[in-house]
């Protein structure tokens, strides 16, 4: 019987997933032990030193760890005093600290999309009005809840528009888990070079209040990304609207001399 030639597919790249950072990993422990009342507010939890001993890693990544749950309303850190916890249970917003670019593109890895719909749509004056998408213009319109990171209600609802030519990465979303302009380049070479953000209050429709569990007319955050490939040709946008507390953008600007080498 001949040898079967090899296949120019790669299945185990299409489904693996983006590796969880140690901080982030570091951050989860540190939220079970808090569960667990190993610490009661108003405690002082471990110094940088004695965490950077425990998990074998730098004070840098100990302190992204801690900037992950101060960000949740779990503790306080203060020169001095140290790092008190305030809280047993994080605050009901998710809150998305962004401390370079790559971090304005992405959702956290363990919030899936779920996508529900998925289909070819011809732009109107309505939808080219909002996204400012050429009037006319056909595109490929995916749909669907992106999950909470806590198993909570979802973070929002989001609308992906794609390329026509772009349609076929629907098939390899798998589980969601997986940002759609990677597969975009893995599939096709394309690669981003720019990228748009747009955030701005809105009323949250009332046909994605029951996905969302809010009523209709809530208050919402919504964020539209463009995406730009290296020719300036937009390829990709995302409209994701998420009910008020549910997510946020948190960033850190530091002034350049803040980052001065001494002397």
């Amino acid at each position: 019987m001949p040898a079967k030639a090899p296949s120019s597919r790669r299945p185990g790249r299409q489904r693996r997933r983006a590796p969880v950072p140690r901080y982030r990993r570091i951050a989860d422990e540190l939220i079970g032990d808090i569960r667990a009342g190993r610490w009661q507010p108003g405690d002082t939890l471990p110094g940088d030193i004695e965490l950077t001993q425990r998990f074998g890693v730098g004070r840098h990544t100990v302190r992204a760890a801690l900037q992950q749950l101060e960000g949740l309303g779990l503790i306080s850190r203060r020169p001095r005093v140290g790092t008190v916890l305030l809280a047993t249970t994080p605050r009901s917003a998710y809150t998305h600290s962004v401390q370079a670019t790559d971090g304005l593109l992405q959702y956290p890895p363990d919030s899936p999309l779920r996508v529900e719909s998925s289909d070819a749509v011809t732009v109107g004056r309505q939808l080219a009005s909002a996204l400012r998408l050429p009037l006319g213009s056909d595109w490929h319109h995916l749909g669907g809840v992106r999950a909470s990171p806590d198993a909570g209600p979802p973070l929002c609802w989001v609308d992906v528009y794609l390329l026509p030519e772009l349609a076929p990465v629907v098939e390899r979303l798998g589980d969601g888990s997986r940002r759609i302009f990677e597969l975009i380049e893995e599939m096709s070479g394309r690669r981003v070079a720019r990228v748009t953000i747009d955030l701005q209050a809105a009323a949250l429709p009332s046909r994605l209040a029951h996905a969302l569990e809010v009523p209709g007319g809530s208050p919402a955050l919504a964020i539209t990304r463009r995406f730009y490939d290296d020719d300036g040709v937009l390829f990709e946008v995302s409209h994701s609207q998420h009910p008020a507390g549910r997510f946020g953008y948190e960033l850190e600007l530091v002034r350049d001399w803040q980052r001065a080498t001494p002397g």
